[in-house]
Order: C-alpha cells, then structure tokens, then sequence
C-alpha cells in the first residue's frame, strides 16, 4: 500500500561512474514488487524525482540512480539524514517459484 514516510540514510555511494546506490531504512514496513519505484523529494526541487527499487531486505531499500539531471546531481550532493519517500508506485508483478 502507497504511503509516504520520512526515510532514515544509511548508506550513500557513488557504486560506478555517475551512479549511486542508495539504502534507506523505513519508519513503517514497505513491500515492493518487482517494478516499482519510490518517489524521493529532493530538498530545493519542488518534483520528487522516481527511482526504481533495487532490492529490500528487513526493513530497508536499495534504490540505483544514475546522476543525469540537475535533481538527481542534487540528491548526489545531499548530505542530509532523511528523505522523503512516497511509494511503492507503480503495478510490480510477482516473481515466479523457483
């Protein structure tokens, strides 16, 4: 179910040229499909920018970004604690059985 909540940083690195991973810790329990995304407000940007969901494990997500605009350079320069997350978005599917 789609909420929005403060998110607490955990780790955030620049993983490869121009792109950066990012792993955030949820006040509440998120459940996210394959192919949805969250929306992160940006401080200073008035859009939230949507970053697809890499992975999530025990109450925190990994989200992927590639730095490609003024907004997603920002969040790459943002040093802050938390950020706010809107989501999951987006219609996931589910993985089959191995």
């Amino acid at each position: 179910m789609k909420s929005e909540q403060n998110c607490l940083i955990r780790k955030h690195e620049l993983t490869a040229p121009d792109t950066w991973t990012l792993l955030l810790e949820t006040e509440r329990d998120m459940v996210c499909r394959p192919s949805q995304f969250l929306n992160i407000a940006v401080p200073g940007f008035p859009l939230r920018r949507p970053l697809s969901v890499t992975d999530t494990q025990d109450g925190l997500i990994r989200l992927t970004y590639q730095t490609v605009g003024e907004g997603t350079r920002a969040l790459a320069r943002y040093t802050g604690n938390l950020l706010s997350v809107l989501g999951p978005l987006g219609n996931g599917f589910s993985l089959p059985e191995p």
